[in-house]
């Protein structure tokens, strides 16, 4: 019954977060072309600026390869990975004696948290997915495969190296530290297949943006901003998850999960995604404190209110959240493009432009594929030669716009990643499509540049 109950949930999450897919603008979309350019033979680094560690477009290259590019199978990506995540938790649960692993799923996929991020492609589910699968191997005294598993996740994102950190800790002042040595062979051999082609191939550039880019970035949203706003949406699991720290010290799970807090505490520029990596941790502490409490009046009390919780996450979710970045007119888009004569590349807005050229069959200009003003900011890319080239050669440019009443416009992130000077001089407009079919005032702007002469 138990196990009917959690695959049942686990199902249920899979089929309310189908019902919901749709194409979404954002950061997760880099990593779709990404992916799809690696499998012809352009790499990050060398041929482009990638700011992250090379995981993510293996899986998707991969993905792009099975489906024949079905992009939405992409975006189904961080779901399935979730529900994954969710029937390992129950899986320790189970193996570290919990009479209450069956509630893991429930609790961990239906928290406002993960409703909120579990269909944005960033990679923060698959580094989830590495670091349990670490933890579950190293608990089935597998110590080489765990370590291949964690050095996996943190190729896919660097923000897990300070809980690998907190486990390797843990596991040294446990009774097993004579396997740490295989577990640092199984963490050093990983690393060293995968890097090694690219540190060959492009030091320099794989130093600049995978190390010396997110130390150079500065701060996007303010820390208290964004670690209130997970506190707000998990706070009663934070209270339960904090008396189960005090009550069971876990080290495998407490240790990583203190690190990780600590490093997002200090570190200056972090986003809702990242920090909730540590959600999981929270579930477990939660979910561990309801098998261990002495009265069963406690313990249903206890689910009962963790049941009240996911009531308000879902309501929470569906009425403020579900059609945040909402892309769904991105067909009709791609559709515009299909129908031009012509063959000109993509390139603008970071959220918008890579699964444009995907979904329409074009390039990115010079794989230009990542246009975050922070980029511009610490010179990683040039603005204006990158605008020369552009209108010399020819390209669509895309922008995210407001369009108002009296005909005015507000173009986001104008002039950070296309010259004001050159979009002048080169550059027409040629339509506008609405982003959401709910909405006719907030727009695709597309233009047209070449230093050709163009009427306006």
């Amino acid at each position: 019954m138990k196990l009917k109950g959690l695959l049942g949930t686990t199902v249920i999450f899979l089929i309310y977060r189908w019902m919901t897919l749709t194409f979404r603008h954002g950061d997760g979309n880099v990593y779709l072309y990404a992916g799809h350019v690696l499998t012809q033979g352009i790499l990050p680094y060398r041929d482009y600026v990638f700011a992250d560690p090379p995981i993510l477009p293996f899986v998707i290259g991969f993905l792009d390869v099975v489906t024949h590019r079905v992009v939405l199978a992409y975006l189904f990506l961080p779901i399935v990975l979730e529900a994954a995540n969710a029937l390992l938790i129950a899986t320790l649960l189970k193996r570290w004696k919990s009479n209450f692993y069956w509630l893991a799923p429930a609790v961990y996929l239906f928290s406002l948290p993960i409703l909120r991020t579990s269909d944005h492609l960033q990679g923060s589910q698959l580094t989830v997915f590495f670091s349990l699968l670490g933890i579950m191997l190293w608990d089935t005294n597998k110590p080489l495969l765990s370590g291949i598993s964690w050095a996996l996740g943190c190729l896919t994102k660097l923000y897990l190296v300070p809980a690998y950190a907190g486990f390797l800790l843990a596991a040294y002042l446990s009774k097993r530290k004579n396997l740490i040595k295989k577990l640092l062979i199984g963490s050093l051999a990983t690393l060293i297949v995968i890097l090694l082609p690219f540190l060959l191939l492009a030091p320099q550039n794989f130093f600049r943006d995978v190390i010396l880019f997110p130390l150079l970035r500065q701060a996007e949203f303010s820390k208290l901003t964004i670690l209130g706003n997970y506190a707000r949406d998990a706070w009663p699991l934070l209270i339960v998850g904090l008396i189960g720290i005090l009550r069971l010290p876990q080290p495998i799970i407490v240790f990583p999960l203190l690190v990780l807090t600590i490093f997002f505490l200090l570190f200056k520029d972090i986003f809702y995604i990242y920090v909730v990596t540590v959600h999981w941790y929270v579930v477990t502490l939660c979910v561990l404190l309801v098998g261990n409490l002495k009265k069963k009046w406690m313990q249903w009390g206890l689910v009962g209110a963790f049941l009240i919780y996911l009531g308000w996450s879902l309501y929470q979710y569906q009425t403020k959240f579900i059609d945040y970045s909402r892309f769904d007119n991105a067909q009709a888009v791609a559709a515009y493009f299909k129908k031009q004569p012509d063959t000109l590349p993509l390139y603008g807005f970071h959220e918008l432009t890579p699964l444009l050229a995907l979904l329409a069959d074009r390039r990115v200009y010079n794989n230009v594929v990542d246009t975050h003003p922070q980029l511009f900011a610490t010179h990683m890319l040039d603005r204006d030669t990158i605008s020369q080239s552009a209108s010399r050669d020819g390209v669509y440019l895309l922008y995210l716009e407001q369009l108002f009443p009296d005909g005015s416009r507000f173009r986001s992130l104008d002039g950070t990643f296309f010259s004001k000077k050159i979009f002048d001089q080169s550059c027409t407009h040629q339509t506008d499509i609405p982003i959401s079919r709910s909405t006719d005032d907030v727009v695709i702007g597309i233009y047209r540049c070449s230093s050709t002469p163009l009427s306006r």
